[in-house]
């Protein structure tokens, strides 16, 4: 229903007739629209939103108005974070706390993490924990994830359920949909973007490796951006399409000095905007936000305009949003105060009208209380304890067999199939520290209790086992070790935890992450989750592992939305041929 008082509001305080409950006196006010800074702007607010800028009506100043003095300071609409991964490992109080002192005001994330591994009764609490907090973070919903259901388990979302989702104000658009996925035109894949259709919520792409007919099929489904370009000949592409760029600029992939070039090859930079697709706890504690990554922007050429504009303006239009991304009456006033400009971390933080940070203090400290997830998050793995005995490869073959083994690329997150000879005994295949091959097990957590097995190949661990559920898109849990009593003992403590990452070796618990939320989430500040990371890093190494960033490249290794060969709880699954394949290779 529209608020018709605050908007009677807003009006008699344009006019004069009304004081305003706030004024921000003496700013370079940068108008986004324009691209233009206006000096000696008076910003009014009323009931939370901008009722006028510029020079203020007789009467919209009174004895109750709250005026802030920007002191000739910038003044800048809050930043919009377009597509990042926060419900992750650290919990929504701790990341609001971490970015709102660097001028993030809305965050607009994925929500695969909780959807994937509770379904839609986990993105119902996900969405109340995130309504409690003092900015908005809204989410897009997942978009039939993981990438292959037919090949791999999760747990499943509705249409109807998807209808109910599409249906909340919290709830964005359809998060990155798989190019193959969409291409395939199946009715339920139809179906989904008919609803995003209706409710008029965008969906979000991953297109990448898709090229010409691909990329207009892509486009032509109803796909409106895209963050995956790693170049500008890319990022021109699908410029070019109409989609909403998102350059990519976080704790994974680092891709905006490799896609910054597109400013010279076009004119047009209204539909590029900029985002993290996730950070670590270790960025939030010492890199910032996307206030960083817009001074890095400006170091690698782009006008500071254009970027306030990439980081507003063009955010709030990928989502078709009119209330916020712009410094206009009847906006939400999330509104930064910022010392220099192509610095861009502000002093002041207004979010709803009301100060939120005041020169890196948080106002409110009452807002970033834990919310209390239910017991049934605290228990969803739904397995039991397992022997040593789950994990043997049994064999009709005597003495050696062939197999297929996965080996991860080091300094990417493509993995290749290799082929290795190794040794049976007492019918089963043994791992082979010395051919640096060990054991991988992924288990099904939703329902049918099966495992996968597969080999690893050149990580480098010839000792003990690590276990987690925090594994890309599926959350399965999943083992990888030498020996098979180490990998039970790794999985049977990773059960104790109720999810969460633990390196074991000789019967001993080296380093662990407890994360008993889906499997995903925990309840430790992010201080403590750094700590915890580091120590897996180092238990890690102390194995054996040689792994590029071993704390992430561990969770990709299940994640099939990335060639060649993965494994699954159903199975080892070839990319490119799109179907299982034996473990063992017949001669």
């Amino acid at each position: 229903m529209t608020d018709f008082k605050t908007t009677k509001k807003l009006i008699a305080t344009a006019l004069g007739q009304q004081a305003a409950d706030r004024a921000i006196i003496n700013a370079r006010l940068v108008n986004v629209f324009t691209s233009e800074i206006l000096p000696q702007s008076t910003i009014t607010i009323s009931d939370g939103k901008i009722a006028s800028i510029g020079k203020p009506a007789p009467g919209a100043l009174g004895p109750k108005t709250k005026i802030i003095d920007a002191g000739n300071d910038f003044v800048l609409p809050g930043y919009i974070e377009t597509h990042t991964h926060i419900a992750n490992v650290f919990r929504l109080h701790d990341f609001c706390a971490s970015v709102l002192p660097h001028g993030t005001t809305t965050v607009i994330s994925e929500a695969t993490e909780l959807g994937n591994s509770l379904g839609y009764k986990g993105l119902s609490w996900l969405l109340e924990e995130a309504a409690g907090l003092p900015m908005e973070i809204s989410f897009t919903a997942p978009c039939f994830s993981p990438p292959y259901p037919d090949f791999e388990s999760s747990y499943p979302i509705s249409l109807d359920e998807y209808e109910k989702l599409l249906q909340l104000e919290q709830i964005a658009g359809i998060g990155e949909a798989y190019w193959p996925d969409i291409l395939k035109a199946d009715d339920r894949t139809l179906e989904l973007l008919a609803l995003a259709k209706h409710f008029n919520k965008p969906v979000q792409g991953h297109s990448a490796g898709a090229k010409e007919a691909q990329l207009n099929a892509f486009v032509a489904a109803g796909i409106a951006s895209c963050h995956e370009p790693i170049n500008p000949e890319q990022a021109l592409e699908r410029l070019r399409l109409g989609l909403h760029l998102m350059i990519r600029e976080g704790s994974i992939r680092r891709d905006l000095a490799g896609v910054a070039p597109v400013k010279d090859l076009t004119r047009e930079n209204r539909r590029m905007t900029i985002s993290t697709d996730g950070v670590t706890p270790s960025w939030l504690l010492n890199q910032g936000h996307l206030d960083s990554l817009g001074e890095k922007a400006v170091k690698l050429g782009f006008d500071p305009l254009t970027v306030v504009q990439m980081l507003t303006l063009n955010a709030a239009e990928a989502f078709g949003r009119q209330d916020i991304g712009a410094l206009t009456p009847g906006r939400r006033a999330d509104i930064l105060i910022v010392p220099e400009l192509e610095k861009f971390t502000p002093r002041l933080v207004f979010c709803r009208g009301e100060i939120s940070v005041d020169n890196g203090r948080l106002s409110h400290a009452e807002s970033y209380v834990p919310y209390k997830y239910p017991p049934a998050a605290y228990n969803s793995l739904g397995l039991e304890p397992v022997s040593g005995k789950t994990f043997l490869y049994p064999t009709t073959k005597n003495d050696l067999v062939k197999v297929r083994a996965i080996k991860p690329e080091i300094g990417s997150m493509v993995t290749h199939a290799v082929t290795a000879t190794l040794k049976v005994e007492k019918g089963n295949i043994a791992a082979d520290s010395d051919q640096d091959i060990i054991k991988y097990v992924v288990f099904d957590r939703y329902g049918s209790k099966r495992c996968g097995h597969g080999f690893l190949a050149g990580t480098g661990i010839r000792e003990g086992a690590w276990a987690s559920t925090l594994n890309w898109e599926c959350y399965q849990p999943t083992v990888i070790g030498c020996n098979e009593v180490e990998m039970a003992a790794a999985f049977n403590h990773l059960l104790k935890m109720g999810g969460g990452i633990v390196v074991v070796n000789k019967g001993m618990v080296l380093a662990e992450l407890p994360l008993p939320i889906g499997g995903i989430m925990g309840d430790l500040n992010l201080q403590e989750i750094l700590k915890r990371e580091e120590e897996i890093v180092a238990a890690l190494t102390l194995i054996g592992s040689k792994l590029d960033n071993p704390f992430f490249h561990y969770q990709t290794l299940a994640f099939t939305g990335l060639p060649f060969l993965r494994l699954t709880d159903k199975g080892l699954f070839d990319i490119r041929k799109k179907s299982l394949v034996p473990l063992e290779i017949e001669d």
